[in-house]
């Protein structure tokens, strides 16, 4: 309740899903859209984050209680008040090298061909969980930045046994994409 989570593809899928789930739980949500279609982008970070309101108020509604401090118990509790401005605990935007480096935690998926996060967006500490193929995050991070814990998302080690053949990732023996596992 008390760390910034950070969504960078907020409005992909699997994005919109995260800042669902991390609604509940973070002390304040940085909702991260693409600059190349920054309006459109805007417009629908817009609707997500009114959709995240929108569902802990109706899990809170239900009986569900949240913790002290999180987005989550602030918005619950002024339901039927709403209030605009910057305390209500969600940042909309599409500048990481502005809004990045606030986050305690960043969750990142997005379809970039390119990764474009690197060691200058990142505060110190931070978490970072990849979930992109290909993945988002620099890959000589860790070399430059041992305070930064980078954990791959979205990748499955399959049994043993299994014969994956060409789903198996390059040089990771039984591991495949977690979309390829399903």
């Amino acid at each position: 309740a008390d760390c910034t989570v950070a969504i960078v593809g907020a409005t992909g899928a699997i994005g919109q899903a995260l800042s669902l789930l991390c609604a509940e739980r973070a002390g304040e949500l940085v909702l991260i859209g693409n600059p190349q279609v920054a309006e459109t982008s805007i417009g629908r970070l817009q609707v997500l984050a009114q959709d995240c309101k929108r569902h802990v108020r109706s899990r809170a509604a239900s009986g569900h209680t949240f913790r002290p401090g999180s987005f989550a118990e602030r918005s619950a509790r002024r339901a039927g008040a709403e209030r605009a401005g910057a305390d209500d605990g969600v940042t909309i935007t599409t500048d990481i090298d502005r809004h990045l480096p606030r986050a305690h935690v960043v969750l990142t998926a997005t379809n970039a061909v390119l990764p474009f996060i690197s060691a200058r967006h990142l505060r110190h500490g931070v978490v970072v969980c990849d979930v992109s193929p290909p993945f988002n995050v620099a890959p000589n991070l860790s070399g430059e930045r041992p305070d930064v814990r980078v954990v791959d998302g979205g990748l499955v080690r399959a049994p043993d046994a299994s014969l994956l053949g060409l789903l198996e990732e390059p040089e990771r023996s039984n591991v495949l994409l977690a979309c390829a596992a399903e």
